[in-house]
């Protein structure tokens, strides 16, 4: 079907600094294009002047191209003001819109877009809502977690901000259905809002028998070994801390047992410090970030796939580890619980609590035909309900009906 002209404005997408960040919203869009749709993005990135390119990160914002074409979407890197810190999230609104309105007026009388598409209700949501008023086109927005969950708590202006995203965008989708009624508990939208999930790509992410055998072989785990893997941040709030005593009391029961944590984060070096202290050294694979291709065999080397975060939308990660027939040990918040059925694709447990943490996953180890039929179950379910292609149609279709 053919689709609208789509101008989307997203703080997150991939940019030679990082490539993976925002890689969802990215893959999103090659499919929304796939189904018909033309597609440009704005990516606003902070003004790093040289004065401050004695440090790596600065100099690595500085040194992003003002604009790319990835996998033939054209994308845009304006500067904006960003001020480090939670309290000055409400003002990197007007910042933002300062930032891009002038390429923005510019890609609009050239690309006369159908619509404006903004990812966060904050700083990106409201600066839409600013262009839909200064340039009369209708304006979708998607919220994806925490931009509903957390951001709104920062302070009071960016819980006024968010509120007024939710009512004066002509249409507001959801990665998820808990996000879609925790935003309604906040402001009165002008439509309801449409759930559309995330898609994840069958054809990236598979089990790769090669790819498990090579990371084994890497890490020295034996074919018998049983491996957990977690895939993401190193953030407290992602319940690293819970996985970790989970894993430490599990392997004095289990010393063939692994557990690999594939990412970066703040709490690299504490994560770390605790493997020394407990001799886990050749039981916890503590590796950095790997690129978004190489993510498939990591999932395929493992048994399990555990994420006891304490706060999502709904989280590809847990898609792509279900797209590899992994089964899932995750906590039931926000929208994991429409992927993991619980007892059937994995096991949903509290946030915070190590014991139902530890027993889940012990369960999993423990018990093979449980473990390899919510495997299974969990590859069969979201290759039916999350597939990429079909909800980018559901997508399109959301967005055509707001054109008049």
């Amino acid at each position: 079907m053919k689709g609208p002209r789509v101008l989307v404005i997203s703080h997150m997408y991939p940019h030679s600094m990082c490539p993976m960040a925002g890689i969802f919203i990215h893959n999103q869009l090659r499919h929304l294009v796939k189904v018909g749709c033309l597609v440009k993005v704005v990516c606003p990135v902070p003004y790093a002047p040289k004065i401050l390119w004695w440090s790596r990160k600065w100099k690595s914002y500085g040194l992003i191209p003002q604009s790319v074409t990835m996998a033939g979407i054209p994308v845009y890197y304006p500067r904006y003001l960003r001020l480090p810190g939670r309290w000055f999230h409400g003002f990197s609104c007007y910042t933002l819109y300062h930032g891009i309105n002038k390429l923005i007026g510019s890609i609009i009388t050239e690309f006369r877009p159908h619509i404006l598409y903004a990812y966060t209700a904050t700083p990106d949501g409201y600066s839409g809502l600013m262009l839909k008023d200064k340039y009369d086109i209708p304006f979708v927005c998607s919220f994806r977690g925490s931009d509903i969950n957390i951001y709104p708590n920062y302070n009071r202006l960016t819980f006024y901000l968010t509120r007024k995203v939710i009512s004066g965008a002509d249409q507001i989708t959801t990665v998820s259905n808990a996000l879609k009624v925790v935003a309604e508990t906040m402001e009165k939208p002008k439509k309801e809002m449409q759930v559309v999930y995330n898609g994840c790509d069958s054809e990236t992410f598979a089990y790769n028998e090669e790819g498990r055998l090579q990371i084994r072989k890497q890490l020295g785990i034996s074919l018998k070994g049983k491996v957990v893997i977690f895939v993401g941040h190193l953030l407290e709030d992602k319940g690293i801390f819970e996985l970790m005593s989970a894993f430490i009391k599990l392997s004095v029961k289990y010393s063939d047992l692994h557990l690999i944590l594939v990412g970066d984060g703040p709490e690299y070096d504490t994560l770390n410090e605790m493997i020394c202290s407990n001799h886990l050294n050749k039981n916890v694979h503590l590796v950095k970030s790997k690129p978004y291709a190489e993510i498939p065999k990591w999932l395929s080397a493992a048994d399990i796939f555990v994420l006891p975060t304490y706060n999502e939308g709904l989280p590809n990660v847990v898609l792509e580890a279900m797209n590899c027939g992994l089964p899932v040990v995750a906590t039931r918040v926000g929208g994991i619980p429409e992927a993991v059925v619980d007892g059937r694709t994995g096991i949903l447990v509290d946030a915070k609590n190590i014991g139902q943490l530890q027993q889940a996953m012990e369960k999993m180890i423990t018990d093979k035909e449980f473990r390899l039929a919510a495997g299974q179950n969990g590859l069969a379910y979201v290759r039916k309900v999350f597939d990429a292609e079909q909800n980018a149609e559901k997508l399109a279709k959301a967005l055509w009906s707001l054109v008049g």
